[in-house]
């Protein structure tokens, strides 16, 4: 069964090393790392990032807007927000399900 919560890049590292012997746990947290910078930088960016198999990783971008405090009443303008929307990949639902 799979484990939720949280993974290092150190655990996720070792347990790619346990099963393909043909790089280090070194490499693999190289590999891990260089992946997540380059989703990262294409969510910085603006850009769809799309792993085939695994998902797509694309922002979304809230326009400024006011903002009511229920218990107070006050109103306060927001400024650009931003969140990331993940899909996943028909792959990882199979997967999962």
């Amino acid at each position: 069964m799979y484990q939720i919560g949280k993974v290092s890049t150190k655990e996720l590292a070792l347990k790619l090393a346990e099963k393909n012997n043909q790089l280090t746990v070194e490499e693999f947290e190289k590999a891990i790392k260089v992946v997540m910078n380059d989703i990262a930088g294409g969510i910085e960016r603006g850009e769809r990032t799309e792993i085939r198999g695994f998902g797509t990783f694309s922002p979304v971008i809230y326009k400024p807007g006011t903002k009511r405090n229920p218990r107070t009443g006050d109103t306060l303008s927001t400024g650009y927000r931003g969140r990331v929307h993940f899909k996943p990949g028909k792959a990882l639902k199979e997967s999962i399900m």
